[in-house]
């Protein structure tokens, strides 16, 4: 799998991110699998998950303007 673009630089100085999608994955999948037993970790996982969701989407619009 890919890494989506999301931290380090670039030659040029901008920004570059990397957010591991095989890991992003597996919080997805631990964070079902926790709502499934209603485990309370279940809210940890999701805050991890957006979190790296927003570092994409910064990374994509600083990279588009």
């Amino acid at each position: 799998m890919k890494a989506s673009k999301t931290s380090s630089s670039d030659d040029d100085g901008q920004p570059k991110h990397y957010i591991n999608s095989l890991f992003m994955k597996w919080l997805l999948e631990w964070k079902d699998d926790a709502a499934r037993k209603e485990l309370k970790t279940q809210y940890s996982y999701a805050k991890v998950l957006l979190m790296f969701l927003r570092q994409i989407q910064y990374a994509e619009g600083q990279a588009h303007g």
